[in-house]
């Protein structure tokens, strides 16, 4: 009869660990913290301010020909005046 226990203790002790991974898994998947509020979606608003202003009028353009060849390339200068350079082979 010793050896019946013994053999039963033995087969409940190696279903011990699987068992309490088991529970583990369960626990793991039935208890969850609750969700976070989804944050708002960020918005942007504007206003209009001051009277519309003309900043680009066609007739003033460059000539058909006058294609830039590298990328404009803008600074600021230190009166805070914004200036647009796009070269062209052809030099005014």
């Amino acid at each position: 009869m010793d050896r019946e226990l013994r053999k039963i203790y033995g087969f409940l002790r190696s279903l011990a660990f699987p068992a309490l991974l088991v529970c583990i898994t369960v626990l793991r998947f039935c208890v969850r913290p609750k969700a976070a509020a989804p944050e708002a979606m960020p918005s942007v608003t504007g206003v209009v301010v001051g009277p519309k202003e003309l900043v680009f009028d066609t007739r003033n353009g460059c000539e058909e020909i006058d294609i830039p060849d590298e990328p404009a390339r803008a600074f600021r200068d230190y009166n805070g005046v914004v200036h647009l350079i796009a070269t062209h082979f052809v030099a005014r």
